[in-house]
């Protein structure tokens, strides 16, 4: 009997772990990036032309339950938003990886839309969408 469990178990697929990062609630890593922290003169930078303090800005809110993702200008008006409900993701399913991605995604064809190139990112929380909202796709 213990022989046949032992085989039925071997020829079972392995165990999903899911998506990456969907269990993971660690915050990023900052060693190593210390160039990255704004200081005093981080408004006065030029990104391609543009002050730091004229980008726009990516607001990206991440909780369990969701992933919600906002483009506004420099003083505060809305441009964009996108999060794991627009996208068609009902109740739990959006709060998944899968969702924010599938929201990142959209997000940026929103952000190419209006011809923007750079952007500020602002990140809140700690849910399962942190990581991959913030990806390069």
């Amino acid at each position: 009997k213990a022989e046949d469990r032992k085989a039925m178990m071997a020829s079972l697929p392995k165990k999903d772990e899911g998506t990456l990062g969907e269990k993971l609630v660690d915050v990023d890593p900052s060693h190593a990036r210390w160039s990255m922290f704004p200081d005093e003169d981080t408004p006065d930078m030029l990104f391609d032309g543009v002050p730091f303090r004229d980008l726009p800005i990516c607001h990206i809110k991440c909780s369990l339950n969701n992933t919600l993702m906002t483009l506004t200008d420099s003083s505060g008006k809305c441009l964009g938003r996108k999060s794991g409900g627009t996208e068609g993701y009902k109740n739990a399913k959006k709060g998944t990886t899968v969702a924010a991605q599938a929201a990142a995604m959209s997000f940026s064809h929103v952000a190419q839309l209006r011809d923007i190139k750079n952007i500020r990112v602002i990140v809140k929380g700690l849910g399962p969408g942190r990581l991959v909202s913030k990806m390069p796709s």
